[in-house]
């Protein structure tokens, strides 16, 4: 999606021009994907929040119900709005804008569930801005 958004836009949305152009052939990008992407991406929200509510209902607040897995952490930093946590200076100001478009372009497709959990697991075991 941010592929395409670059590429159509000369680099004004999305990622860096000069990222777009590389990444491209390399991710198998072809014109036209970006509306079956970003379908994909919707479902693949809603199979995420259907997941995270079938582990909670087993007592706990987590993808498998009372324990921190590697799909907490990896679903609470990769969900769109990350841009929101990352300090300024950790990420080049073109890849923030990159983030920042995708978080607005999915934010009405987000589950509240998934965004409920992303602080759950920020507050109690990841540091904010995100260390790498």
């Amino acid at each position: 999606m941010q592929i395409g958004a670059s590429l159509a836009s000369e680099g004004k949305h999305g990622l860096p021009l000069p990222a777009a152009l590389y990444l491209a052939p390399r991710y198998g990008y072809s014109r036209g994907c970006e509306d079956p992407a970003r379908r994909r991406a919707i479902a693949l929200l809603e199979r995420f929040a259907e997941r995270l509510l079938a582990g909670q209902s087993r007592g706990g607040p987590y993808y498998f119900g009372s324990e921190l897995t590697a799909l907490d952490v990896y679903s609470a930093v990769a969900l769109p709005g990350l841009g929101a946590f990352v300090a300024e200076g950790d990420v080049q100001p073109a890849f923030r804008a990159g983030f920042e478009w995708l978080a607005n372009d999915l934010a009405d497709h987000v589950p509240k569930a998934l965004l409920d959990h992303r602080r759950l697991v920020f507050d109690r075991h990841l540091e904010c801005p995100i260390q790498l």
